[in-house]
Parts: C-alpha cells; structure tokens; sequence
C-alpha cells in the first residue's frame, strides 16, 4: 500500500473535490488544493480559495471514514496556508446541517464564530468556522 500527498496537480484534486462538496458550485478564479492518494486513488482533497493575504478559506472533501487523516496530511494542509502563505488565519464553511464536518472541524481546534443564515441555494445556513495560526502550531511544529 502506498500513501502519497499530491502536491502538483490541483485541476485533478479539485475536481474530485467538487464531486464531493455539493454546496460549491466551483473554487473561483484562484485555488490550490492539497490531495491524499493511496495506491493512486485519491482519499482526502483539501483546496483553499478566497485568499485574502490574512485569510484564506479551507474546504475538506474525503472519503468516509478517518483512515485518510495521516500525520503527513495534517501537516501539510496546514503548513500550506500559515507557514507558506503567512495567514493569521484559516476559515471554514459548513452547512448547517452536516454535523459530521461541524463535529469534525472542532476536533481539529476551529472555533465556531457565527452563521451566514440562507447563505446557500437552498435557504440553508451556514456555519463559520476559524482557526488562528498559533492554535493550528501542534500539527507542523
């Protein structure tokens, strides 16, 4: 079995994104994206957009299932946007009802800091989350 993190190809990890993020309907005129494969299949796809130099938006598409949440990844997907972009901060957005996501964006250390009510095409809310740069430090220091 062989894992590797996909660091070169963002057309193909953020098309395999979007298949798996309804809500988005495509990552805009700039976006990079971060993929996990095992034995060539992608596992987990993490793309940023909405840079703005002190924020940038994170969005997680994966595979059910935790086994794609190696250390290596972690690393990576965070080193990306506080380490190599310099972000103060890292944002998220979850609808309101995938409580799967919300559950696991408090794992990892964001914050939930307010709804964007009717934000999606359907009338559902949305949840913002954040994440600063020195409570995300643990996964690359």
């Amino acid at each position: 079995m062989t894992w590797r993190l996909v660091l070169d190809d963002k057309a193909r990890c953020g098309a395999w994104a979007l298949e798996r993020i309804a809500h988005v309907p495509s990552w805009g005129e700039w976006f990079e994206a971060i993929g996990l494969e095992r034995d060539g299949d992608l596992l987990a796809v993490v793309v940023y957009n909405l840079w703005s130099g002190a924020d940038i938006a994170m969005h997680v598409a994966a595979m059910p299932g935790r086994r794609w949440m190696t250390r290596a990844f972690l690393r990576a997907v965070f080193r990306y946007p506080f380490v190599q972009l310099g972000c103060r901060r890292v944002t998220g957005y979850v609808p309101a009802s995938n409580l799967d996501a919300q559950r696991f964006d408090e794992h990892l250390g964001f914050v939930r800091e307010g709804v964007m009510r009717e934000a999606l095409d359907n009338g559902e809310d949305v949840i913002l989350y954040g994440l600063l740069r020195e409570d995300a430090r643990r996964f690359w220091e």
